[in-house]
């Protein structure tokens, strides 16, 4: 998938599962939930996927969704984006 769609529209950095080594730069929940005032966590962030759920489950940065969109809007503002796609 890396190759035959995420670097066909520069999200490089997308993938299933992250590097230990950029693990920190992770977005990460508030530690009590704001409506509940429970301790929150992303499941996603502590287990390792079993499966690759179509890219619904990757990991992307800010940048390379802006990037993706960009591009989409450019190509065809009437077309639904790559990202809706997933």
């Amino acid at each position: 998938m890396q190759a035959d769609v995420w670097d066909r529209v520069t999200m490089p950095d997308t993938r299933f599962t992250v590097a230990p080594e950029k693990r920190a730069r992770l977005a990460q929940a508030l530690p009590l939930d704001p409506l509940t005032a429970q301790p929150q966590s992303i499941y996603s962030y502590e287990h390792e996927a079993k499966f690759d759920c179509a890219g619904s489950c990757a990991f992307g940065t800010v940048g390379g969704y802006t990037r993706e969109q960009t591009q989409s809007a450019r190509i065809s503002p009437l077309l639904p984006s790559f990202s809706h796609w997933r």
